[in-house]
């Protein structure tokens, strides 16, 4: 199957395992998840979104599952760069864990789910002196 199509049902159900077992190990708590749902498959990755719940925590995030063409060091870096970039006061979605070679045979990224318009999006309906603005202000974080 390619993992840029959709999730048969039983490979969700190994998400959602996957998923409540990995923050269970990370938070340190029972963590069971719910709403899971696909929001956006891209280049390089699928983007679902879901509830996380534990004793202490209800939270919305999201999950974005790398091809495995992506590599492990893409995805080490750019979990090390959302870490630097939210350390840094920066508004970006608060990053939480990443896997790398996951029970479900590919690296993922889990972060906090924030309300916006996605970067990609921003830039596709920016002007041209809109895009420079948005590189310049990218350039000196």
């Amino acid at each position: 199957m390619d993992i840029l199509g959709s999730f048969s049902e039983r490979r969700m159900n190994k998400l959602y395992r996957e998923l409540e077992k990995s923050l269970s190990d990370k938070l340190k708590q029972n963590i069971s998840v719910s709403k899971l749902e696909q929001i956006v498959g891209g280049a390089d990755a699928q983007i679902y979104s879901f509830l996380a719940s534990g004793e202490d925590i209800s939270r919305n995030l999201i999950i974005r599952i790398f091809r495995k063409v992506e590599g492990d060091k893409r995805v080490k870096e750019e979990f090390i760069g959302h870490c630097r970039l939210y350390e840094a006061g920066i508004s970006v979605p608060e990053p939480v864990m990443y896997e790398l070679n996951s029970v479900l045979g590919q690296s993922y990224i889990i972060m906090e789910r924030v309300s916006g318009q996605p970067m990609l999006d921003l830039l596709y309906n920016s002007s041209d002196a809109e895009k420079k603005g948005l590189f310049t202000d990218f350039i000196k974080l």
